[in-house]
């Protein structure tokens, strides 16, 4: 049956009011949206009905994001007397998180803390909001210490999991070199062959693709269940909290990227890393044992890792991903004006800390190969004496999957997990530690307990 023109019309307009509000759907779901596809249903419902001003749809819709933005967050002060122990870590992707993880979640196992430990994957709901059946919930409601995986940032959400005085920590990188480190771990360039197209005037594949980025980006990652996101542009801030629907309304960022400053407590800046973890320890009240890594995980090369783009390419990534680097910019002003508080004792203390951190790898790495007594650091004006010693090493030298599995583990057999507690109550007559674990694997461990009560 064919149609005429009218009802053509009618079916194409009937058409566009269904787009605008499947795209205004996702553009409104925020990182304060707590309730979920319902609200968002209602929200494109009430936009396809509305569908003849959807200039001033998006006008408001624009203002009611920046109005939520506007919540003042508690943020703790910047002294502290004891040691915080209750954090959200936001681990941005490729920019540098796991060293930073692996130091967190070390600080949980042997502080014993209760963390969130995700159920089928490495990441925590990412790329859309955090659920509950993304994680390992505690027995009784209990509320968790540590949340530090890859988790879109939803402060709402995340509160309503985490012990009271929670304090909100991320990391960011520059966002060319972010980009060159998403291009190489997910294999970006032969994905797309950019060494090799048309247009192509270098052998490296990030310059490539920053001579024109808006044409070879591919369209962004869609899921029900929230907003789009992209690997390509502004990762670092959709990660943070930022709706990649609004990476064009300079308003939006400017009040977005000022918000973060009473939405997140600290943010460490890779380039500064060092600075940053002595920084982050005296606000959170640390030892430096706690903050100690072991430099081989903190980097990895590649072939055009050393090239950097052009001064046209990065130009273009400023203009592409205007968000990340105004973001980027904001924390690292941000940092340097806390160290600059602190006074000249800060830049001695990470001398102090970085000459600890190789005096550690040097004793580990011995360590790994022979039988060691306990190394013993001396006294600071930072820090009281203390050693570490060959299990230690092993804990530092864990890589993130491995330090997870201790965490959860250690929960496990001590009957904190909701979902496990059968199994636990086998074990939770006897004191099982990380040191217990670490040595041995999980394993081994239950056997033994069990061939011990079996002959009792």
């Amino acid at each position: 049956m064919s149609m005429n023109k009218s009802q053509l019309f009618l079916l194409l307009v009937l058409n566009s009011c269904v787009l605008i509000g499947y795209y205004i759907w996702h553009l409104n779901g925020t990182t304060h949206n707590l309730s979920g596809v319902r609200k968002q249903l209602a929200s494109s419902a009430r936009s396809v009905r509305q569908c003849q001003t959807t200039g001033e749809l998006g006008y408001g819709r624009v203002s009611r994001w920046l109005a939520s933005t506007n919540r003042q967050s508690q943020r703790p002060g910047e002294t502290c007397t004891s040691p915080r122990t209750t954090f959200v870590f936001i681990k941005v992707h490729k920019a540098g998180g796991t060293t930073a993880l692996s130091i967190m979640h070390r600080l949980a196992v042997v502080r014993n803390l209760s963390a969130v430990i995700p159920r089928m994957s490495v990441v925590l709901g990412h790329p859309f909001q955090l659920r509950l059946e993304d994680y390992h919930a505690l027995n009784e409601g209990g509320k968790f210490d540590v949340l530090g995986e890859h988790s879109v940032y939803n402060r709402d959400v995340m509160d309503s999991i985490m012990k009271e005085d929670v304090v909100y920590l991320a990391v960011l990188r520059r966002p060319v070199s972010q980009l060159a480190s998403t291009f190489h771990h997910y294999g970006i360039e032969r994905k797309y062959r950019m060494k090799k197209s048309r247009g192509s005037v270098s052998n490296n594949p990030v310059e490539n693709f920053l001579l024109n980025p808006w044409r070879r980006m591919p369209q962004p990652y869609r899921d029900g269940r929230n907003t789009p996101y992209s690997k390509y542009k502004n990762w670092q801030a959709t990660e943070m909290g930022f709706p990649l629907g609004l990476s064009d309304n300079k308003v939006a960022i400017h009040d977005w990227v000022q918000s973060t400053g009473s939405e997140f407590f600290f943010v460490i800046i890779l380039e500064h890393f060092d600075e940053s973890m002595v920084m982050l320890r005296r606000l959170m009240c640390w030892e430096v044992k706690d903050i100690i890594y072991l430099r081989p995980s903190l980097s990895r090369s590649y072939k055009y890792k050393a090239k950097p783009p052009s001064e046209q390419a990065l130009r273009n990534h400023r203009n592409f991903s205007a968000v990340d680097y105004a973001l980027h910019e904001y924390w690292n002003a941000s940092l340097w004006r806390r160290i600059s508080r602190q006074g000249p004792d800060l830049h001695e203390e990470v001398a102090a800390y970085k000459q600890i951190n190789s005096d550690a790898a040097s004793y580990c790495e011995i360590a790994s190969k022979e039988s060691v007594p306990p190394k013993v650091f001396p006294p600071t004006k930072w820090s009281a004496q203390f050693e570490i010693d060959p299990l230690f090493c092993k804990l530092l030298n864990l890589f993130t999957v491995e330090i997870r599995r201790v965490l959860f583990y250690t929960m496990y057999a001590q009957g904190r997990l909701k979902n496990f507690k059968k199994e636990s109550e086998k074990l939770n007559r006897y004191t099982i530690t990380w040191q217990d674990i670490v040595q041995h694997s999980f394993q081994k461990i239950a056997s033994k307990r069990a061939k011990k009560k079996h002959k009792g």
